[in-house]
């Protein structure tokens, strides 16, 4: 009986993960062709991760589908950051002619935790909490590496990090706040 059980399991997941596959493939098709426009072929070097992400966020579905989904577009709000915001010490005609130019992960650092504290009231007040905020990093990730592409490790690094960092911070103190006031 266990098995067939195990059996059973196993021909369900494959059917979700088939089913999960043009799912993904419809979601990642608009990010590409704005990270063409906005950054151009090389970012397209980073496609596969964004359907790779989006295949896992549709496998999983439920909280972590809605949470990507949110992460979705706050994602496209990164893509549509001008470089000048990520760069503040680089002139656009620099960035143009394709000088060298400093680094500034502290100024995406600070630019993707506002993203992610503009996430966090969109968290459930529920057990779903984690798994939703786990689906907003995915989904704002998908979308932000194609935006990285143009940045250096470090910026990259930084912009990831920060949203990560504002979702977290801002899921911990909402958590918090409701077990003070569950307490009451």
């Amino acid at each position: 009986m266990h098995a067939e059980r195990a059996r059973l399991r196993r021909a369900y997941e494959w059917g979700r993960l088939r089913a999960s596959l043009p799912r993904a493939l419809v979601t990642a098709a608009p990010v590409a062709v704005l990270a063409i426009v906005i950054g151009g072929a090389p970012a397209l070097v980073w496609l596969p991760l964004t359907v790779t992400a989006w295949l896992f966020a549709h496998w999983r579905g439920d909280p972590l589908l809605r949470g990507a989904y949110l992460g979705f577009v706050a994602g496209i709000v990164t893509l549509a950051l001008p470089l000048t915001i990520l760069r503040p010490c680089c002139s656009p005609e620099s960035m143009a002619a394709g000088m060298d130019c400093c680094t500034n992960p502290s100024a995406c650092w600070t630019a993707g935790g506002l993203l992610g504290l503009a996430l966090a009231p969109f968290l459930p007040n529920d057990a779903r909490r984690w798994s939703t905020a786990a689906g907003m990093v995915i989904g704002v990730a998908s979308v932000a590496v194609l935006r990285c592409t143009a940045l250096f490790a470090a910026e990259a690094l930084g912009l990831l990090g920060g949203i990560v960092a504002g979702v977290l911070a801002a899921t911990l103190a909402r958590g918090s706040l409701a077990l003070r006031s569950s307490s009451r």
